[in-house]
């Protein structure tokens, strides 16, 4: 056989092998195209109905106004910045600009109060929530100069350039062989990044403080920034003994500029579902404390429930439920992502990775070996004022004693709170913080407690009696926003406004007020802190005209990080909170008692958001000590 046949058998083989695959191809292809239609169409009318029955839930929120079922309220003033120029450009691919995320729907259940739940607790911590609608909401407020400062600066892009405790410096400016009791200190700070470049600039969350712990004494120092790098402090030697000297460089100014800036933006870090039931239905929606809910064009406002102070709740979907029928709340998990760079995220995520955070790890002592502290003046029962501004350190710890510096109040003694409290009720409207001291009072004062139910939730309102000395105490979780947990459904009735709390103390009996207002709120905007204070110094000011027995005393924040990444809420809104109390209780200096315990949980070295017990005991001392100090404001 030639060549060249053997070369045409082999393309006639070739032809005859290639052509039959070919036409089986092509009715394959013609059969795969009608059945990916097919099945096309059936997850398009699935995803339909689906999406339909979601419509009121995660539409992508592009209109322009949601209605609230409530008259129409003023509107507010032009926000002061844009939110989406701050973004920074990493954070573009995230939901935050974009479409509202859609969740997968193949195992969603019928609409029930706990399906709707799950639901809901799924999509914020998988997807988060389309923001772009909320973030332009104008919030009516005037901000504080240093959120206009941070908010100037542009994102954190490299964690490198935040300060470094591993390279920041610190020395003793008049070190001595040897102290005296009464002597002061000044310790210098300058602060170097993660380079190891000194810092040009300040706002730094700087603490330090003295220790000894075998005497169970500590002292916190005060605080100059220099604005520049560089922090002064300084600090009264108070104990004879060798002290050792600890620095923090606990929040970087970034980390305040990141906390300010998710609150400006998500206006909320934490949202909380409401459960409407009746005896046929439920279902459940977010709530927040702005009018503008991610996932819902009607929204029911709950302000008139909450003491006139902002609430509000996605409307029900279903027909037969009403915003009438909310009898229920429960905690969501916080969302994510969040709007930070990755840079703020390290330097956010990586500050509770140590047990004394950003800790200089430089040894300082001071060797005390003479001198005797001197006997503060008792305060003053007719003015408070002093409260309110004395300076850090307004105390110190001596055998895990609290001792006061700017002046004296009655020693916690057994018989001296019997006196005090006989004939009294003592109110505390707050958070989880006041029922402990709730419990603490009670065994000391042996009182018998009465609940509102018999179930086990902390949140469960609670009443103390003795009716030997006619002394009352009673404690309820302050109004929304509060955050009761995410583990179980809580009944409305568990909370009250700590303005409906204050308007319901009479005008007859001698009552003592205490109000704390920190933890819950530090996840929001501090504009709803600041409407809520407004609200409860005007209840303030209407008590004392009532009742000139009444004693009122305010408890600040506390130092506390251990529980959330710092982003979330905590310690590092201290510095605002305090400047809102201040600015807001301007004209009651002289008659209500600021409970300023922050140099005290310092100096203890506390850590939990519910302060260490010994730190707790000391901080209801300190507490009844002046409730006790005080005069009746019928004689200010």
């Amino acid at each position: 056989m030639s060549k060249l046949k053997l070369l045409e058998d082999m393309r006639t083989r070739d032809e005859i092998v290639f052509k039959l695959p070919v036409k089986y191809v092509r009715l394959c292809r013609m059969f795969a195209v009608s059945l990916a239609f097919c099945v096309t169409s059936l997850l398009f009318v699935v995803i339909y109905e689906n999406q339909r029955r979601l419509h009121h839930l995660v539409q992508p929120l592009l209109s322009q106004q949601s209605t609230v079922n409530s008259p129409a309220t003023p509107s507010p003033r032009a926000p002061w910045i844009k939110w989406k120029a701050q973004l920074h450009p990493e954070l573009m691919v995230h939901p935050w600009t974009g479409k509202t995320l859609q969740p997968l729907m193949a195992d969603m259940k019928p609409f029930t109060q706990q399906s709707d739940y799950d639901y809901l607790q799924n999509h914020i911590i998988s997807a988060g929530l389309n923001i772009s609608r909320i973030a332009q909401l104008k919030v009516d407020y005037e901000p504080l100069d240093i959120e206009k400062e941070l908010l100037s600066e542009a994102a954190l892009t490299d964690a490198l350039k935040v300060p470094n405790e591993s390279y920041t410096k610190v020395a003793i400016l008049n070190p001595k062989p040897t102290h005296s009791v009464g002597q002061t200190v000044a310790i210098r700070i300058d602060i170097y990044n993660g380079y190891g470049h000194p810092m040009a600039r300040g706002g730094d969350v700087i603490w330090v403080w003295l220790t000894e712990k075998e005497k169970g004494a500590a002292l916190a120092a005060h605080i100059t920034d220099f604005r520049n790098g560089t922090y002064l402090a300084e600090a009264p030697v108070l104990w004879i003994g060798q002290i050792t000297i600890k620095v923090s460089v606990r929040y970087p100014r970034e980390s305040l500029r990141a906390l300010l800036y998710t609150r400006h933006t998500m206006k909320s870090l934490r949202y909380v579902a409401a459960g409407y039931v009746t005896n046929s239905d439920s279902e459940s929606t977010l709530c927040l404390p702005f009018p503008r809910i991610p996932g819902y064009h009607t929204l029911c406002n709950f302000t008139a429930r909450n003491h006139g102070q902002s609430w509000y709740c996605g409307h029900p979907r279903k027909p037969s439920l009403r915003c009438a029928d909310w009898v229920l709340m429960r905690d969501l998990e916080f969302p994510k992502p969040l709007p930070l760079t990755a840079a703020e995220d390290v330097v956010l995520s990586t500050a509770l990775q140590k047990p004394v955070p950003r800790l200089v790890h430089q040894n300082l002592t001071l060797l005390v070996t003479s001198g005797q502290q001197r006997i503060p003046p008792p305060c003053d029962p007719f003015n408070h004022t002093h409260t309110w501004f004395d300076q850090t350190p307004r105390g110190y710890f001596f055998q895990r004693t609290w001792i006061p510096t700017a002046c004296t109040v009655p020693p916690p003694l057994a018989e001296l709170w019997l006196h005090c409290l006989r004939d009294t009720t003592v109110v505390m409207a707050g958070d989880s913080n006041l029922l402990m001291w709730f419990s603490r009072i009670k065994q000391r004062i042996n009182c018998e407690i009465t609940r509102a139910r018999q179930d086990a939730v902390w949140h469960t309102p609670l009443t103390c009696r003795r009716p030997d000395i006619n002394f009352t105490m009673s404690w309820k979780l302050h109004g929304y926003p509060e955050h009761p947990n995410s583990n179980h459904w809580a009944e409305l009735s568990d909370f009250t406004s700590v303005c409906e709390r204050i308007d319901s103390v009479p005008a007859v009996g001698k009552h003592i007020v205490i109000i704390h207002m920190y933890i819950h709120f530090t996840i929001h905007h501090y504009s709803i802190l600041l409407n809520r204070l407004k609200c409860v110094k005007r209840a303030i000011e209407e008590l004392l005209r009532r009742n000139p027995n009444a004693r009122v005393l305010i408890r600040a924040p506390h130092h506390a990080y251990h529980g959330w990444n710092p982003i979330y809420g905590g310690d590092m809104t201290v510095p605002i909170y305090v400047e809102l109390l201040r600015r807001e209780f301007r004209g009651l200096y002289n008659r209500v008692v600021f409970l300023n315990l922050w140099d005290m949980s310092v100096a203890g070295e506390n850590t939990d958001y519910h302060p260490d017990e010994w730190i707790d005991q000391q901080m209801v001392n300190f507490a009844l000590s002046h409730a006790c100090n005080m005069a009746p404001a019928l004689r200010l």
